[in-house]
């Protein structure tokens, strides 16, 4: 592969279409930047989807969900429907909190198209949520996920392993096998500029041990574990195999982060796939990347280079030079 040309497909690609959000979740961007009066929500037109679905390649998997709640989008099953009929797509997800709309809502979503939705659940403790995602109710969210799984929907759960959680997650689990065993996908709490929620190795070590006798106890639990978990491996592959779009569409090197800078404001909805990787933002990002000089991939929990129980993650991903939080028109 050389990687100063576009690939000719993607494994990958996450596309932001709303910066909206319902709850505030510690470490997000989002809650930091309100908090500092700097951020302006933001949906992408369909005008500017259609441009970028005509610009990409073909690619196995896409995820319609950035930094805010994709289901805020007022016309979301209309994007849906978009990316199902441009035929780009193998399949297609978004992650949600499912806080915001009905299940109706939901089956509605899988008959525009949508393949199958996440649904971020870090605990069904109310003090926890109160710490991790404010403005969570926890019995609406475990109920919620009941009626998801009962209506026969095809709902993964997505689960944020941080400090203030990795006790309390094998009761989670216990719950959510009671409601239906969906399969869930672990990831580790990063430093986007909050700190609360980092992992020191104690606590890896004692969640790991949690995990396995959870696991004992229910042999049929479907869990991905964090890639901590996992052994130490080489390049990361995400910038040629799953990059991603802001909700304004700047392309970037992977939905860690949104930051249109790192890639010098190339935007998809101007120019193809195969013009854009000819940019020389891209191609001086990747110099930099193949020389370990990209701050933003050190301690990422994404990087490969950062597997391992003993790496403990930095603070990575977020730069604070989001698009949307600098001079961006507010959504009525």
């Amino acid at each position: 592969m050389n990687p100063f040309q576009a690939p000719p497909s993607l494994g990958k690609l996450t596309i932001e279409i709303t910066t909206q959000c319902n709850i505030k979740c510690a470490g997000c961007p989002r809650t930091t930047g309100i908090s500092q009066g700097m951020w302006t929500d933001m949906h992408m037109e369909l005008e500017l989807f259609q441009r970028i679905l005509d610009h990409i390649p073909h690619t196995e998997f896409v995820t319609l969900h950035g930094i805010g709640e994709p289901t805020l989008h007022p016309q979301f099953n209309e994007i849906v429907a978009m990316a199902k009929q441009s035929g780009k797509f193998t399949r297609m997800k978004m992650t949600t909190n499912a806080l915001a709309r009905s299940v109706e809502y939901y089956k509605d979503s899988v008959k525009a198209g949508l393949d199958e939705f996440w649904v971020s659940v870090d605990s069904f403790d109310q003090d926890i949520l109160d710490v991790m995602r404010a403005g969570s109710k926890a019995e609406k969210l475990e109920r919620r996920v009941g009626e998801l799984i009962a209506a026969g929907l095809p709902l993964h759960v997505s689960m944020v392993v941080s400090a203030a959680n990795y006790l309390d997650i094998a009761n989670t689990l216990r719950k959510l096998h009671a409601l239906g065993n969906p399969l869930v996908h672990m990831q580790e709490f990063q430093d986007f500029g909050n700190t609360y929620g980092l992992m020191s190795l104690e606590n890896r070590t004692d969640f790991l041990h949690s995990m396995k006798a959870v696991l004992t106890e229910l042999p049929d639990l479907r869990v991905v574990l964090p890639n901590y978990a996992q052994v130490q491996g080489d390049y990361c592959m995400a910038p040629w195999f799953r990059p991603a779009i802001s909700v304004q569409g700047y392309m970037t090197p992977c939905c860690t982060t949104f930051d249109p800078s790192q890639f010098g404001y190339v935007n998809l909805g101007e120019m193809s796939f195969e013009q854009a990787w000819q940019q020389r933002g891209i191609l001086s990002w990747i110099e930099r990347f193949l020389q370990d000089q990209t701050p933003i991939c050190r301690g990422c929990g994404l990087n490969p280079r950062s597997f391992g129980v003993e790496n403990v993650l930095g603070q990575s991903g977020k730069t604070g030079n989001e698009q949307h939080i600098l001079d961006q028109r507010k959504i009525s």
